[in-house]
């Protein structure tokens, strides 16, 4: 796969700035993730996201995307900013979807979803295999986007 440029990955209120590029993520099942800080308008790091390359079993139960914003900056629609962003990227890849997953119960993430016009797929319990579950989650609602 060839890593696209991410400069363009900016508006005036947030901005992407890659951190690192790794080729195959095993956890991911060997998808390509990009790896960003979460910049505010005033260049502030106001939390971290990822977008992981491709659809794979792995995927399905991590998602495409993970946004991560600090507890001061949360409220203001810093995860909502940055995806609408990464889905540009994702376009780049011609990924035709990309996907969202968080706990059944994680309302702040379903209400990002929601604002992007994402559809509940499914909620499920994840499998008693899955590394998601040997860390303590139990459940999962997955979101998908056509893009």
């Amino acid at each position: 796969m060839e890593f696209k440029n991410t400069k363009y990955l900016k508006n005036a209120e947030v901005e992407l700035r890659l951190r690192e590029a790794v080729e195959a993520v095993e956890k991911f099942g060997g998808a390509p993730v990009y790896y960003f800080d979460i910049l505010n308008c005033d260049g502030d790091k106001v939390g971290t996201c990822e977008l992981r390359v491709g659809h794979n079993d792995e995927l399905y139960y991590y998602g495409n995307i993970l946004c991560e914003i600090e507890p001061r900056y949360q409220g203001r629609h810093f995860a909502y900013k940055a995806t609408r962003l990464l889905l540009l990227l994702a376009k780049d890849h011609n990924m035709g979807y990309i996907s969202v997953t968080c706990a059944k119960d994680n309302v702040k993430i379903k209400s990002t979803c929601d604002m992007l016009g994402m559809k509940l797929l499914e909620e499920c319990d994840l499998p008693s295999d899955h590394p998601i579950r040997k860390m303590g989650g139990k459940d999962a609602a997955i979101y998908v986007l056509d893009i």
